[in-house]
């Protein structure tokens, strides 16, 4: 079980755990993000030898090979700045793929198709939705099987969008299925409100 955990001053780490003992678990190591110097992580997942940790500067490759345990790569998804700028810039989430060394990090202006075949030079293959000029409200991965991925996108007043993508081929995303989740009937017994985007004690809004 890998988590990622903020750096008060010092670089943000990536915790992995030994859960074998669920009532137990223990820590066997530290790995700080020495190379990005990110502060803050948002979302950790990990694939394979690989964990992927979307940060305050973008997305961190960490390689898990015992010989290593390292952050090995970085790829600058922080709003194409290398500072940390508000409140959302370490928000969003990522999902690894069918094939591990491939992942969909959705961030608050867009979604990103990233390869780390070589770990050390992480490579975006294809962004198909780079929201520049929309308002900033975060995205969110929520599911990943194989090669398609789902993700709800809040970029907006209201509860937003579910949107799957196929990432069969990973430079060429396309969309299969979009649904408004106004749209959505309440579950039998269940008061219908509106869904409110809340403010974020950072700023921003998420």
């Amino acid at each position: 079980v890998a988590i990622g955990l903020m750096g008060r001053g010092r670089p943000a780490e990536i915790w992995l755990f030994d859960a074998r003992a669920v009532e137990r678990p223990a820590v066997r190591t530290r790995i700080p993000l020495l190379l990005s110097r990110a502060a803050t992580i948002g979302a950790v997942a990990v694939g394979g030898q690989l964990a992927w940790a979307v940060t305050d500067r973008g997305v961190s490759i960490v390689d898990l090979k015992p010989a290593a345990l390292a952050e090995v790569g970085v790829v600058a998804t922080a709003d194409g700045r290398s500072d940390a700028m508000d409140a959302l810039d370490w928000q969003g989430d990522v999902a690894v793929l069918g094939e591990p060394r491939y992942a969909a990090v959705v961030r608050p202006w867009g979604l990103w198709v990233i390869d780390a075949l070589d770990p050390h030079r992480p490579r975006v293959r294809s962004s198909p939705d780079a929201r520049t000029s929309r308002p900033r409200w975060p995205s969110f991965v929520v599911d990943a099987r194989g090669s398609q991925v789902a993700f709800v996108d809040a970029a907006g007043d209201g509860p937003g969008w579910l949107t799957v993508l196929d990432l069969g081929d990973p430079d060429r995303p396309v969309v299969r299925a979009r649904s408004g989740l106004a749209d959505a009937p309440p579950a039998a017994g269940a008061e219908s409100r509106p869904l409110h985007i809340r403010d974020d004690p950072r700023g921003g809004r998420s």
